[in-house]
């Protein structure tokens, strides 16, 4: 248990915070170590790391919202009078 501790720490501190618990059970196994993903989230927990949460950037491009649509009613409407007419 204390030695999970430690290889815990180490990954962490190697990644620099970047590695969530996931990212880490998953080095643990190629490290040779087997363990349950809620076991790597409890031990980091009470060992106070937490994975750095990267913010999407801002983006205010809306793309075609506010775009109206062409009016094709009165197209249809001026085809079936042209019919009846003639």
């Amino acid at each position: 248990m204390q030695e999970l501790k430690i290889l815990i720490k180490e990954i962490y501190d190697e990644q620099k915070g970047r590695y969530g618990y996931c990212h880490i059970k998953d080095e643990l196994v190629i490290r040779g170590y087997k363990n349950n993903h809620k076991k790597v989230q409890r031990l980091m927990k009470e060992q106070g790391l937490k994975s750095m949460v990267r913010m999407n950037n801002y983006r205010s491009y809306k793309g075609n919202a506010g775009k109206t649509a062409p009016n094709i009613f009165i197209v249809i409407l001026r085809q079936k009078n042209q019919m009846k007419n003639g």
